[in-house]
C-alpha cells in the first residue's frame, strides 16, 4: 500500500486548494476497516471540516484501488469545503473514479 501516500502527494500537486486555503492533513488509521464520521455515519473515510483533516481506514476492503478512491473522494469534499460549496456525493464519486484512472 505504498501508493496510499503517493496518491496524497499526487492530489496535492495536481488538485491543490484555492489560493488562500490551508492544507489538509491525511491520516491513515491502522487497524480500522471503517470510520464513524462526526454525523454518526460509517464509511471508509471522512473529512472533518473543523480539523481540516481527512481520516482513512487503513484496513478497508478492496485493496489499493479502493484506498486511492477513498482518499480522492474525501479530498474532493475538502476542495468543496475550501470553495464554500455544498458537499456533492456524486461529484466526489466521479472525481474519485477519475483519480483512480489517472493514478493507476
Amino acid at each position: 500500500m505504498k501508493r496510499k501516500y503517493g496518491v496524497v502527494d499526487y492530489l496535492r500537486k495536481h488538485y491543490p486548494p484555492p489560493e488562500g486555503s490551508g492544507e489538509v492533513e491525511v491520516e491513515f488509521l491502522e487497524g480500522y476497516d471503517s470510520i464513524e464520521g462526526p454525523d454518526g455515519s460509517i464509511g471508509f473515510g471522512v473529512f472533518v471540516p473543523p480539523e481540516e483533516k481527512i481520516y482513512i481506514a487503513d484496513d478497508l476492503p478492496g485493496g489499493e484501488e479502493s484506498m486511492i478512491e477513498t482518499v480522492a473522494h474525501e479530498w474532493k469534499h475538502w476542495l468543496q469545503y475550501c470553495n464554500d460549496e455544498a458537499y456533492d456525493e456524486e461529484e466526489a464519486e466521479d472525481f474519485a473514479r477519475q483519480i483512480v484512472e489517472e493514478f493507476l
